[in-house]
C-alpha cells in the first residue's frame, strides 16, 4: 500500500470519529479492470450509510462517491494522481484547490452531472487536506437514503445535548428534528428556544 493510501485512510477514520459516524462509513476502496480484473485501476473514497438497524455481517457499499483517484501511467510523472470529483464540490468555498494542483479539465459529464479532473502529486502536502476538505463537504450536504421522517424516540435528549444522538449519524440525516436541530431551532427539553 502507498503511503498516500495509508494516509487518506487513517484521515477517514479521524473523520469517522470526528463526525461520530458509523464505523467503516468512510472508506477508500480499489476499483479494478474490466479487462484485467486482478488489477486495481483507480481507488475511490466512499460515503457508506449502514442500514438502521444495523444487519450483522453488513458490507460496506458505495452510497456516494467523493473522489475517485487514479495513479498516473506516465513514465515521465509516475507520482502524478488524477483526481475526479463533481464540479459543485471543487467550486465550494469550502474546498480549496493545492496550488501545486493543477485542474485538467471541467465540465466533462459523467453519471454524477459536471465533473472536473485535477492533477496532483502523491506525495504533496495539500493532497490529504484536499480530499479531506472535499469528504467533509459531501458529509454535510449528504442526503439518507432512508426516507425522511420527523423524529425517532431520542427529542428529548438530543434537545438537552443540542445536537442529534442517534447512534447512525448519516441515517439520522432523514430526520427533520435533526435539520432544526442543526439551524440551532430546539423544541423541547431544557433548552427548548422555540
Amino acid at each position: 500500500m502507498a503511503d498516500w493510501q495509508s494516509k487518506i485512510r487513517a484521515m477517514l477514520t479521524e473523520l469517522v470519529r470526528e463526525y461520530e459516524l458509523p464505523d467503516g462509513s468512510l472508506y477508500l476502496s480499489d476499483n479494478y479492470g474490466e479487462k484485467d480484473p486482478t488489477k486495481i485501476i483507480s481507488h475511490s473514497v466512499c460515503i457508506w450509510e449502514p442500514n438502521f438497524p444495523m444487519m450483522p455481517n453488513e458490507k460496506p457499499e458505495k452510497n456516494q462517491l467523493v473522489v475517485t483517484i487514479t495513479p498516473s501511467t506516465s513514465k515521465t510523472r509516475p507520482d502524478d494522481l488524477d483526481l475526479s470529483l463533481r464540479e459543485t464540490q471543487e467550486g465550494d468555498t469550502r474546498v480549496w484547490l493545492p496550488e501545486d494542483a493543477q485542474i485538467l479539465d471541467r465540465n466533462k459529464t459523467d453519471i454524477d452531472g459536471k465533473m472536473v479532473r485535477v492533477r496532483i502529486n502523491n506525495n504533496s502536502a495539500g493532497l490529504v487536506k484536499y480530499i479531506k476538505a472535499n469528504t467533509e463537504y459531501c458529509i454535510e450536504g449528504y442526503t439518507s437514503k432512508a426516507s425522511s421522517f420527523g423524529c425517532c424516540d431520542h427529542f428529548i435528549e438530543c434537545s438537552d445535548a443540542k445536537k442529534c444522538v442517534h447512534e447512525n449519524k448519516l441515517y439520522s440525516k432523514a430526520c427533520m428534528y435533526r435539520r432544526n436541530l442543526d439551524e440551532g431551532h430546539i423544541f423541547y427539553g431544557k433548552n427548548r428556544n422555540v
